[in-house]
């Protein structure tokens, strides 16, 4: 998922109204407008997420919003400074110009900005060119990496919101040919794991080998008999081939052919 941080531009101020489905005669203020105009923004939506003119399809998908609320607003300048977090490939712009429909004076994005993807958010994860300078000079200089491992970050960082399956050694180099997963290759598994679920292989020492879909959940690898049952069909391979030996061929029927 991704969080943006936006600020809209109204295309006319907002006067205060009569709320219809209130007892009390008490006007409601523009700031409560825009309010309630993103509480109904939140959910499921269908958008068109790409423009006129594009290489890519444009087609109605259907996007969920997460969670979308707002910081502040000016009446002064009619800005709306909002908070969104929603999932990938969902369209900021499109949800500003369905803000000014339901708020009647249209609407569009004045200033986007992105403060968080997946597990990487700019308030724990973002470092300048310089940071990379000092972090090599201290590194080059002292010998000591903790500033340079603090500054970059491994692969499997951004893999650690998956449920995890730690392979065996002799199952890895086959896994990196693009076999899938039999229950025989592994070694341990997360207790959360359902089966068609998203899950990282992982070696011994904490290496990510691949990203696969699960075939299977944690009830059923912990009670199945069948050591050749497939546990996961990988998606898409990250470690490199021959990293690992290889872990096939030696067994007692190829050793006969």
């Amino acid at each position: 998922s991704f969080e943006y941080v936006v600020l809209v531009q109204l295309h006319a101020p907002l006067e205060p109204q009569n709320d219809p489905q209130s007892s009390s005669c008490r006007p409601i203020s523009p700031q409560e407008q825009v309010s309630k105009a993103l509480e109904s923004l939140r959910g499921e939506q269908l958008q068109r997420v790409t423009p006129v003119i594009s290489k890519v399809q444009r087609q109605l998908r259907l996007r969920r919003i997460h969670k979308i609320e707002l910081i502040e607003y000016s009446e002064k300048k009619n800005h709306a400074l909002i908070s969104v977090s929603c999932e990938a490939a969902t369209s900021i712009r499109t949800i500003c110009i369905h803000l000014g429909i339901l708020l009647g004076c249209g609407a569009h994005v004045h200033e986007l900005r992105c403060i968080r993807s997946g597990c990487c958010s700019e308030n724990r994860n973002l470092s300048t060119m310089h940071d990379v300078l000092d972090a090599c000079h201290l590194s080059n200089t002292k010998e000591d990496e903790s500033y340079l491992r603090r500054v970059i970050l491994p692969l499997e960082y951004l893999l650690t919101h998956l449920p995890r399956i730690v392979l065996k050694d002799s199952a890895v180099n086959a896994i990196c040919h693009g076999a899938v997963l039999k229950l025989v290759g592994v070694l341990r598994y997360e207790s959360r794991i359902e089966a068609g679920s998203e899950v990282v292989l992982m070696t011994t020492k904490g290496e990510a080998v691949a990203v696969a879909f699960a075939e299977m959940s944690t009830a059923s690898m912990a009670t199945a008999s069948d050591p050749a049952a497939t546990a996961a069909r990988v998606k898409r391979v990250i470690m490199d081939r021959n990293v690992y030996p290889l872990g096939w061929g030696f067994g007692s029927a190829a050793v006969k052919r």
